[in-house]
């Protein structure tokens, strides 16, 4: 089977940079493009406990979306900067806002290989 096409999950832990240059170097070695994917969950639950009226409520929520704004910057800044670092491998980002473990799934089916990182063993979930 050939592989024509990498796909890695772009995230802010500490591994992405040697997933990233695993998956560029198995793009380099098969001619594959490599997919950087960055998911973000679309929703925001703020506990009613914690709020003590819509003012709060507000600045909760423009917070939290200006965290996102950032997280998602970022995420393009590294698979950017990596991409860089191959200039001869095809590669594209694709930044969404869905059920991350949903995307995940469903763009891993369409990959030929998925460079991912084992499970943080003192992480819970």
């Amino acid at each position: 089977m050939a592989i024509k096409r990498v796909l890695l999950p772009v995230s802010g832990d500490g591994s992405f940079e040697l997933r990233s240059d695993m998956a560029f170097h198995i793009g380099e070695k098969f001619s594959a493009q490599v997919l950087g994917l960055f998911v973000q969950a679309p929703g925001l639950v703020i506990p009613s406990f914690d709020v003590t009226g819509m003012e709060d409520v507000s600045v909760i929520v423009e917070a939290a979306r200006q965290s996102r704004r950032e997280a998602a910057v970022r995420a393009q800044s590294k698979f950017k900067a990596s991409a860089e670092r191959f200039p001869h491998v095809e590669s594209i980002y694709r930044s969404i806002t869905d059920d991350v473990e949903t995307s995940f799934v469903r763009h891993a089916r369409l990959a030929d290989i998925s460079v991912i990182a084992p499970p943080d063993p003192l992480e819970d979930g």
